[in-house]
């Protein structure tokens, strides 16, 4: 299981809290792929973090 994980590509996309960066990180979390979000506004992310909590990764503070 261990190297099934290792072979899921992982992205950091900036910008994830509206507009083309929300859309892109939706876009990679919708096709299995591992995101870590970040945004001026971490509040903002909490949706995607619940939605995905396998696979989206946004800061807690900062």
């Amino acid at each position: 299981m261990m190297q099934e994980q290792n072979n899921i590509p992982v992205w950091l996309i900036t910008g994830t809290s509206s507009g083309v960066g929300r859309t892109l990180a939706e876009a990679v979390l919708n096709h299995g792929h591992r995101v870590v979000l970040t945004a001026r506004n971490l509040e903002s992310l909490k949706d995607l973090a619940d939605r995905f909590p396998d696979t989206a990764h946004a800061p807690h503070s900062m």
